[in-house]
Formats: C-alpha cells, sequence, structure tokens
C-alpha cells in the first residue's frame, strides 16, 4: 500500500493541493497529516476543511504544537511564529479550533506509528534530529515504523539488531538497509514453476516413498520470517543446489517526510 505522509503543511494551501494532486497522480491508497496543519500560511482555514474532509473519508491526521497553540497560550514560541499563531487565530472558527482540538497525538496502525514529534513525548514537542533522539524515540514504541514531522527536514534512522539507531541518506540505487540470511543445500533441486508452492503447507514435489518429508518445513520457514516483517524465497543455484534466502527490514526506523513536497 502506498501511503502519502504530509507533514508541516502550516496553512500553505498551495502546497498542500500540489502535494494531494502528485499523490493521487502516483496511486497513493492511504493518506496521513503529521502535524502543524497550521502556522504560519495564509490559509488556515482552508487547509483545516480540506484535512477535515479527508480525515472524515478514512485519511490519518495527528496533533502537532503549532495546532496546540491556537488552541491557547503557548510560550514556546519564537516571535515569528507567535506573531503567526495570534492572527492564525482570527481566521478559524468554531468548527475548525474543535476538530484541532480532537486530533491525537499519536497514531498506531499496524507496525507503524504515526507521531508529530518523538515518540518518546509525544506532547512535549521534541525534534527528532539526531541519533540520539532516534534512539530515545525507538525505545518508547514497540512499532517497527515511525513517522514523524516538526523538524521541516527530510530524514531517515535506522537500527537493526547489530546497529544502534544510525541515520541513513536515501539515494538512488542504494537500499534502505536490510538483514539477508542465506541457506545453501545440496538437495534434489525442483522446477522454478514450483517456486510459490514449496510454501505451502503440505505441498510436496515428490512422493512419501521417493524422499522422506512431511511438507511443511518451507512453509514454518515463511511463517517464522513473516511474523519478524520480512520475505523468504528461493533460488536455484546450480544442479541439484538451492538458496533459502530470508530477508528482513531494519527492525526499527524513523522517517521524517520532506516537508509539505514529499511522499
Amino acid at each position: 500500500m502506498l501511503i502519502a505522509l504530509l507533514a508541516d503543511i502550516h496553512g500553505n494551501r498551495e502546497a498542500l493541493t500540489a502535494c494531494l494532486a502528485d499523490a493521487e497522480r502516483v496511486g497513493a491508497e492511504r493518506y496521513v497529516f503529521l502535524g502543524d496543519l497550521v502556522g504560519y500560511g495564509a490559509d488556515p482555514a482552508w487547509v483545516v476543511e480540506r484535512v477535515a474532509e479527508m480525515v472524515e473519508a478514512g485519511a490519518v491526521a495527528v496533533f502537532g504544537n503549532h495546532d496546540a497553540a491556537v488552541l491557547g497560550p503557548s510560550d514556546s514560541m519564537n516571535p515569528t511564529a507567535a506573531a503567526a499563531i495570534a492572527w492564525t487565530r482570527t481566521r478559524l472558527d468554531a468548527a475548525h479550533t474543535s476538530f484541532l482540538a480532537r486530533l491525537p497525538l499519536t497514531v498506531d496502525e499496524g507496525d507503524r506509528l504515526y507521531v508529530h514529534a518523538s515518540a518518546s513525548a509525544p506532547d512535549t514537542w521534541i525534534y527528532v534530529m539526531s541519533a540520539r533522539e532516534a534512539f530515545q524515540s525507538f525505545r518508547a514504541t514497540h512499532h517497527r515504523l515511525t513517522f514523524c514531522g516538526h523538524t521541516h527536514h527530510p530524514a531517515l534512522f535506522n537500527e537493526s539488531a547489530r546497529t544502534l539507531p544510525h541515520h541513513h541518506v536515501p539515494a538512488g540505487g542504494t537500499p534502505i538497509p536490510v538483514c539477508q540470511i542465506t541457506v545453501q543445500d545440496n538437495g534434489i533441486g525442483f522446477d522454478e514453476k514450483y517456486l510459490e508452492k514449496i510454501f505451502a503447507v503440505f505441498q510436496r514435489l515428490h512422493g512419501s516413498e521417493e524422499y522422506e518429508g512431511t511438507g511443511i518445513g518451507l512453509a514454518i520457514v515463511r511463517k517464522a520470517v513473516e511474523r519478524m516483517h520480512g520475505r523468504v524465497f528461493r533460488r536455484r543455484s546450480g544442479a541439484g543446489r538451492s538458496r533459502q534466502l530470508a530477508e528482513n527490514e531494519t527492525d526499527h526506523a524513523c522517517f521524517r517526510p520532506a516537508q509539505q513536497r514529499h511522499l
């Protein structure tokens, strides 16, 4: 499922319109707004109304610090942000502020957590800027993937069983780090057309009178790997030999989408 992540819109109608059009063009099936719908931009009412419509239709939205600031006094804003918030309050009516007040700090969806700032303390608006903050956020949740906004800078932090959290810079042709386990045997081999059949429970390519076995071994392997959010597959590597490969995506990852313009 392709998920469109939109963070820190800050009342920017033009940017939101462009991002939604781009998301639709590439076939996004799920929309997630990672907080700070208002603040700075000139169209906070329009943005809140548009997002409210999408939430009604099934999108996800979480509460940000600028959303909180328009609802009451805040001493954490710099002068520019405070002035923008004061003006924004004059542009929102009771329906707008009611919608913002109902937004949750976090939303969990399967193995994913959506939050505006750090999962370690969602209501204190910690910036996840380094591996240190990513480590604290990872420790606070059992979710494999955390999506946050707040910093206005795209980033990806990941950790695995072998590494502490570190900053990964996505680049064309460079995959996100994964763990791959390869097992090679000198078995009887198989025809490529049976690649999927061999992972089904009680499926055998040869009768029990020819070769021993129950037909459940690879099915158990696949189930175990999928429970760890990985995938298992098999390839031939020569006559009478095959390889079983299990891939597991990074154990924990924290993604910050680029401000406004990226999925």
